[in-house]
């Protein structure tokens, strides 16, 4: 599940890549269709979409409620949220594929938007018009035909995203001097999230995935190539103190235990060693990523 905001981001993301309407695309090819822009949005977000490629599978499937809502004005609606434009059985235009003619609900949800603003309203969405001289991304500032609302089930519109606990911090490297990449998957076969710029710092949030580490760059959770991240140094950083525990009898050892000034030197050269292997390493794996 995913923030309002991320949603939002990643609605912008693809609308931006959207050079013209095409059913079935989700914007990755340049194509898009109205449900098109959700499922893009989703997929750059990391998140799938398992179903059918239609506002109508969306409309029944998708969304948090059993059905949507019926719009009574623009107080519905909330940044984040999906609207449709719809079709009862009589109406023009009015096709439902007969593949949900046996259910309850016989509305046709033959178009759908996406809420980015409310004040004053903007729903994005993507359609073809002639007449109008629309052919891609497009956007409405009042709620003209959108009929119902609802609420995606893989957004959380409490407008917190449940994130990992960050295992530590790490310094962004690279020897080309170029920005890195952030995936949406520990894989390259998507269009990358954004670009970190050198020396940032950010949370690392998993390191077990080989290769790859999941990361935290300035609240955008996404996946970078492990040998571009290089750990802070924070053993020196001040631990909280133990309370003491009783003096035990004292027995014979071999050799003293190592001094915290013994541990800290050790560590901090494992540390700069990791660092050099990066930088060698860092800048093979910036030629495979292009």
């Amino acid at each position: 599940m995913i923030s309002i905001n991320r949603f939002l981001e990643c609605v912008k993301q693809n609308a931006d890549r959207v050079t013209h309407y095409e059913s079935g695309g989700d914007g990755s090819g340049g194509g898009c269709d109205c449900i098109g822009l959700i499922i893009g949005a989703l997929r750059l977000a990391g998140e799938k979409w398992t179903g059918t490629h239609g506002s109508n599978w969306a409309a029944r499937n998708a969304i948090q409620e059993p059905w949507p809502f019926r719009i009574t004005g623009e107080n519905d609606l909330m940044p984040g949220m999906i609207v449709f434009k719809t079709r009862r059985p009589g109406d023009s235009g009015y096709s439902l594929p007969d593949s949900y003619k046996s259910g309850s609900d016989q509305t046709d949800y033959y178009h759908v938007g996406v809420v980015t603003r409310v004040n004053p309203l903007t729903i994005m969405h993507c359609t073809k018009s002639a007449a109008q001289g629309i052919d891609g991304i497009t956007e409405d500032h009042s709620i003209g035909n959108w009929s119902h609302y609802a609420k995606l089930k893989q957004v959380n519109y409490g407008g917190q995203e449940e994130k990992d606990e960050t295992l530590y911090y790490a310094e962004v490297v690279a020897s080309n001097g170029y920005p890195v990449k952030l995936r949406p998957q520990p894989n390259t076969d998507r269009d990358e999230i954004c670009k970190v710029p050198l020396h940032s710092v950010v949370g690392v949030l998993d390191d077990s995935i080989s290769g790859w580490d999941k990361i935290d760059y300035a609240g955008t959770i996404g996946y970078m190539m492990s040998s571009f991240l290089v750990p802070l140094d924070s053993v020196n950083a001040e631990k909280p103190s133990e309370p003491e525990q009783p003096s035990a009898p004292s027995a014979p050892t071999e050799s003293p235990a190592p001094s915290d000034d013994t541990v800290r030197i050790s560590r901090n050269e494992l540390a700069s060693m990791r660092r050099k292997l990066n930088e060698v390493t860092a800048w093979i794996d910036q030629k495979m990523e292009g």
